[in-house]
């Protein structure tokens, strides 16, 4: 259980990496850069549409910016950073040879968090899916 815990938490924080390495340098990426496909289907923009350019403006500090962008980018951006930065604690908690129990217990809190910042993060999103049907 410890090992693929601590194997999932590993994968959760390569990929928050290349999240923020792919917003950073999308910019140069050109015409492989990923496209909304809402956009290119319809013409009309989407919720998510600015997020990378917006998750791009915070990295460097322009968070004026990064609300131009989209207004739901800051939001989102936090939800990466506490992400990751939970998934860096519970890798060195594990690594610290917690006991079996203490881990459970560990489990039940990153769900119950994971969950709570998700809802949070993408409420705004989450509301429009419900009212766009």
């Amino acid at each position: 259980m410890k090992s693929n815990y601590k194997l999932f938490n590993q994968l959760i924080v390569v990929a928050m990496a290349a999240i923020f390495f792919y917003c950073a340098f999308f910019d140069y990426f050109g015409d492989w850069s990923v496209k909304c496909a809402y956009k290119q289907a319809t013409g009309k923009l989407c919720i998510g549409c600015g997020l990378t350019s917006g998750i791009h403006e915070i990295i460097f500090f322009n968070f004026s910016d990064a609300v131009y962008y989209n207004i739901n980018a800051v939001r989102i951006f936090e939800f990466f950073l506490i992400t990751l930065i939970i998934r860096l604690i519970i890798n060195y908690w594990i690594n610290k040879r917690i006991s079996t129990q203490s881990l459970t217990i560990v489990m039940y809190l990153d769900i119950i968090i994971s969950i709570s910042l998700f809802v949070w993060s993408y409420k705004n999103f989450l509301a429009n899916a419900i009212t766009v049907q």
